[in-house]
Protein backbone atom coordinates (compact mmCIF):
# COMPACT_ATOMS: atom_id res chain seq x y z
CA UNK A 1 0.00 0.00 0.00
CA UNK A 2 1.42 3.60 -1.29
CA UNK A 3 2.12 5.81 2.02
CA UNK A 4 -0.40 8.35 0.97
CA UNK A 5 -3.06 5.34 1.11
CA UNK A 6 -2.01 4.40 4.08
CA UNK A 7 -2.31 7.71 5.52
CA UNK A 8 -5.88 8.22 3.89
CA UNK A 9 -7.01 5.01 5.69
CA UNK A 10 -5.26 6.00 9.08
CA UNK A 11 -7.23 9.26 8.83
CA UNK A 12 -10.48 7.91 8.13
CA UNK A 13 -9.73 5.12 10.56
CA UNK A 14 -8.55 7.63 13.68
CA UNK A 15 -10.59 10.78 12.52
CA UNK A 16 -8.90 14.04 12.72
CA UNK A 17 -10.35 14.36 16.17
CA UNK A 18 -6.90 12.20 17.05
CA UNK A 19 -4.95 14.75 14.89
CA UNK A 20 -3.28 18.34 16.90
CA UNK A 21 -4.36 20.91 15.12
CA UNK A 22 -2.42 23.02 17.39
CA UNK A 23 0.92 20.81 16.91
CA UNK A 24 0.40 20.75 12.89
CA UNK A 25 0.80 24.72 13.20
CA UNK A 26 3.48 24.80 15.29
CA UNK A 27 4.91 22.32 12.56
CA UNK A 28 3.65 23.85 9.39
CA UNK A 29 5.30 27.36 10.61
CA UNK A 30 8.68 26.07 11.96
CA UNK A 31 8.97 23.80 8.33
CA UNK A 32 6.83 25.67 5.49
CA UNK A 33 6.22 29.21 5.93
CA UNK A 34 9.76 30.45 4.96
CA UNK A 35 9.37 28.66 1.76
CA UNK A 36 6.13 29.23 0.89
CA UNK A 37 6.93 33.27 1.96
CA UNK A 38 9.74 32.67 -1.36
CA UNK A 39 7.11 30.98 -3.26
CA UNK A 40 4.39 33.97 -2.97
CA UNK A 41 7.05 36.76 -2.54
CA UNK A 42 5.19 38.28 0.58
CA UNK A 43 2.65 36.69 2.44
CA UNK A 44 3.09 32.84 2.90
CA UNK A 45 -0.74 32.41 3.55
CA UNK A 46 -1.58 33.04 0.15
CA UNK A 47 -0.49 29.80 -0.75
CA UNK A 48 -3.41 28.29 0.58
CA UNK A 49 -6.06 31.82 -0.66
CA UNK A 50 -5.08 32.28 -4.07
CA UNK A 51 -7.34 31.24 -7.17
CA UNK A 52 -5.33 28.85 -8.75
CA UNK A 53 -4.75 26.36 -5.71
CA UNK A 54 -3.72 23.06 -6.69
CA UNK A 55 -5.49 21.62 -3.47
CA UNK A 56 -9.20 20.76 -4.40
CA UNK A 57 -9.98 17.80 -1.99
CA UNK A 58 -8.75 16.46 1.75
CA UNK A 59 -6.82 13.14 -0.25
CA UNK A 60 -4.69 15.90 -2.49
CA UNK A 61 -4.55 17.92 0.70
CA UNK A 62 -2.63 15.00 2.48
CA UNK A 63 -0.75 13.99 -0.42
CA UNK A 64 0.38 18.12 -1.36
CA UNK A 65 1.49 17.68 2.41
CA UNK A 66 3.12 14.42 1.98
CA UNK A 67 4.81 15.75 -0.79
CA UNK A 68 6.72 18.77 0.93
CA UNK A 69 7.26 16.57 4.00
CA UNK A 70 9.01 13.73 1.17
CA UNK A 71 11.01 16.07 -1.25
CA UNK A 72 11.75 18.97 1.66
CA UNK A 73 13.54 16.15 3.72
CA UNK A 74 11.39 17.08 6.69
CA UNK A 75 11.21 14.65 9.31
CA UNK A 76 7.99 13.99 10.16
CA UNK A 77 6.36 11.06 11.09
CA UNK A 78 2.77 9.98 9.91
CA UNK A 79 0.95 11.35 12.98
CA UNK A 80 2.77 14.75 12.15
CA UNK A 81 1.19 15.02 8.64
CA UNK A 82 -1.80 14.06 9.72
CA UNK A 83 -1.53 17.35 12.15
CA UNK A 84 -0.39 19.46 9.56
CA UNK A 85 -3.01 18.07 7.59
CA UNK A 86 -5.32 18.90 10.33
CA UNK A 87 -4.47 22.51 10.77
CA UNK A 88 -4.78 23.47 7.07
CA UNK A 89 -7.52 21.88 6.86
CA UNK A 90 -9.41 23.45 9.65
CA UNK A 91 -7.63 26.92 9.11
CA UNK A 92 -7.70 27.23 5.16
CA UNK A 93 -9.87 24.45 3.18
CA UNK A 94 -12.79 23.32 4.99
CA UNK A 95 -12.94 19.74 3.22
CA UNK A 96 -14.97 16.72 4.39
CA UNK A 97 -12.24 14.24 5.19
CA UNK A 98 -14.91 11.06 4.76
CA UNK A 99 -15.38 12.28 0.99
Amino acid sequence: MSKLATLLLLSLMLGTAQADAKRGKSLHDNNCMSCHIGIMGGLGDDMYLRDNRRVDSYPRLVKQVNRCNDNLDVPWHDAEVMDVVEYLNLQYYHFDEAL
